[in-house]
């Protein structure tokens, strides 16, 4: 399940507790982000970039 479908599920229950979850899909997202250019910058990570 991702973080949007967790906030979405939790919105019909409880609006609050699905607000509150917002700074974790933001922090998701901005992890992601920069794993991503970690792994882009790093000389000879091409092989876990791509699909087998």
């Amino acid at each position: 399940m991702s973080t949007a479908e967790l906030i979405h599920r939790t919105a019909h229950y409880d609006r609050t507790a699905a607000l509150t979850l917002m700074p974790y899909a933001a922090w998701c997202a901005f992890a992601t982000a920069l794993n991503a250019s970690i792994a882009r910058q790093n000389p000879g990570t091409e092989a876990v970039l791509r699909p087998a």
